[in-house]
């Protein structure tokens, strides 16, 4: 049976292919924390309900007035704060196992119907 005409290893395929596209489907947003002003940027990989991957990037503006014995002033605070998180317990990542699960079942099936081909062709040739 050639490759062409195994509906199995497609079908090894098709579960690989589906499940790397769920697994690591990218999702951007871009939003701004209202009671802060906060610019928030989200990576997210993988299902919308529970991705692999999460990047969150925070870039903020903050000013601060003070008036004290010392006098008075304002002061500001510019910078950004990145946080990165991979969720190794999440469905999105179960999919993307399941997808290398299925390669592999797909290597195990070509090998052995490449073992059978080869025996059937040496006792075709031994008679």
């Amino acid at each position: 049976m050639t490759f062409w005409r195994d509906w199995v290893s497609w079908l090894f395929i098709a579960v690989a292919l589906g499940c790397f596209v769920a697994g690591g489907f990218p999702r951007w947003s871009e939003r701004v924390d209202l009671p802060t002003g906060d610019k928030i940027t989200e990576l997210q990989l993988g299902l919308w309900f529970s991705p692999a991957y999460e990047r969150v990037q925070r870039e903020y503006n903050r000013s601060h007035t003070w008036k004290d014995e010392r006098g008075s002033g304002v002061s500001r605070n510019l910078g950004w704060e990145a946080q990165s998180i991979i969720n190794w317990l999440s469905w999105s990542s179960l999919a993307i196992v399941v997808g290398l699960g299925s390669l592999v079942m797909l290597s195990w099936r070509r090998n052995a119907v490449a073992g059978h081909h080869d025996r059937q062709a040496d006792l075709q040739s031994q008679q």
